[in-house]
């Protein structure tokens, strides 16, 4: 099938660049007007992007090809590359081509760089104002390597405690400042975890169920032995996900004054060596991996997707009239499409969970500063609260924050789990 010939390529680049530092490009195209209605079978074109750099401009592709897939004419991802300058100042040129499958060209492109040696303002974007691509999803994880045989049969074994990778969490909500009630919920456990950000109305309902469904996850007896295989994280907690949908469709067929509420969800099951995530809504996850802070969720919001689009920037998306309006969520529906991911579990890695509450009165700036600092959970939770409380306050506010770290059983005694549904009301 022939691509459509009428396409406007759409490339986020870094016009300056700091040495030393990696930046991200962006490539996406879209529909031309005039190219007129859209006629072929809802098929993916897949066009292909070539991205090269001059001198000591290295470049990488983030995803396993570097492609851009559409479908009915809507972007589905743009096709990314991360550009490290190397060092020395000058003017520096990245090279783009765009084809088709087929070899047609579609855009040929120069894109000209500036890498200045002593330019604090071109880093800043890289570390604070920018969150940066996520690393790529675990498909399978690595094996690990067999320890190898003792060289010495008559040494004493050692009877030291043994350290484990474990968890260090906390999770706490706020009902913020203008809001009457908390419609916000979450849970926290050594091995799951979860927000959920309900809608109007009886939103609190609706996040709370949601809420439930994951907690059972720690109480079911079968669990554990679901936990075999990476199939099995994937459906554990895509199933919680339906479950609470499920409930929701019971709760409203049996109490139609119910009808319209909805709530966001994002979850984590943890396995010991691998997170599986699961995401629908506005709720939101971070992994700060070596200082380097990733958004690993995707808003399923009408504004977000007009950015994937390009027809709004994300300073007109933070003011935009339908900032809330959902694309998917937990609605008691007959169809849920939630985003499911497994990653692996790294020791040094820090996760943060919440409701938009925290980042959209949160700069990323202000989060990354919050969850860099060297504060244990608990503390950097109450900073994180704080600090939307300091941004106005204008909704409910939870965040659940988790540390992978080496730690003997002992050490992690102490940590149970914690539920907090939307019972707090303003004071």
């Amino acid at each position: 099938m022939t691509p459509p010939l009428l396409v406007e390529p759409l490339v986020g680049w870094p016009q300056r660049m700091a040495a030393g530092e990696a930046y991200l490009v962006t490539v996406d195209l879209r529909i031309a007007e005039g190219s007129g209605p859209w006629e072929y079978d809802p098929e993916e074109f897949v066009y292909l992007c070539m991205l090269d750099g001059e001198d000591d401009l290295s470049v990488e592709a983030v995803d396993d090809a570097a492609v851009i897939l559409h479908r009915f004419g809507g972007s589905y991802g743009p096709a990314r590359f991360l550009v490290t300058a190397g060092f020395g100042s000058g003017e520096r040129r990245l090279w783009l081509n765009i084809t088709s499958e087929t070899g047609a060209l579609v855009c040929s492109a120069t894109l000209p760089v500036a890498v200045e040696d002593d330019d604090p303002d071109a880093t800043q974007p890289v570390r604070f104002a920018t969150i940066r691509t996520p690393p790529p999803a675990l498909i399978e994880p690595e094996p690990e390597p067999e320890p190898p045989p003792s060289s010495s049969p008559s040494s004493v074994p050692d009877r030291r405690p043994k350290a484990t990778v474990g968890l260090r969490y906390a999770l706490a909500s706020d009902v913020g400042l203008l809001e009457e009630g908390n419609k916000d919920a979450g849970y926290a456990s050594p091995h799951v975890f979860a927000v959920a950000d309900g809608n109007d109305p009886h939103g609190a309902l609706a996040s709370a169920e949601a809420i439930e469904q994951f907690a059972f996850l720690d109480t079911n007896p079968m669990t554990d032995d679901l936990l075999n295989t990476t199939d099995d994280l994937l459906n554990t907690v895509e199933a919680a996900a339906r479950n609470a949908n499920r409930r929701l469709h019971d709760m409203v067929s049996s109490n139609p004054d119910l009808r319209g509420m909805a709530t966001s969800l994002t979850g984590m099951l943890w396995s010991g060596s691998q997170f599986t995530l699961v995401h629908t809504g506005m709720t939101r996850a971070y992994l700060l991996r070596e200082k380097d802070l990733y958004q690993i969720t995707h808003d399923h919001t009408l504004v977000q997707s007009l950015v994937d689009e390009g027809r709004i920037t994300l300073e007109e998306a933070q003011s935009h009239p339908q900032y809330d309006v959902l694309l998917r969520s937990l609605d008691g529906g007959p169809e849920v499409d939630p985003d499911l991911t497994l990653r692996e579990a790294r020791v040094g890695d820090r996760y943060l969970l919440c409701t938009r509450g925290l980042w959209s009165l949160v700069s990323p700036e202000g989060i990354y500063n919050a969850l860099t600092a060297e504060y244990e959970p608990e503390e950097t939770v109450r900073r994180l609260i704080e600090l939307a409380r300091q941004g106005g306050g204008a909704y409910n506010i939870t965040c659940c924050v988790l540390d992978v770290v080496e730690a003997s059983p002992k050490e992690l005694l102490g940590y149970s789990a914690i539920k907090v549904t939307g019972q707090e009301q303003r004071s």
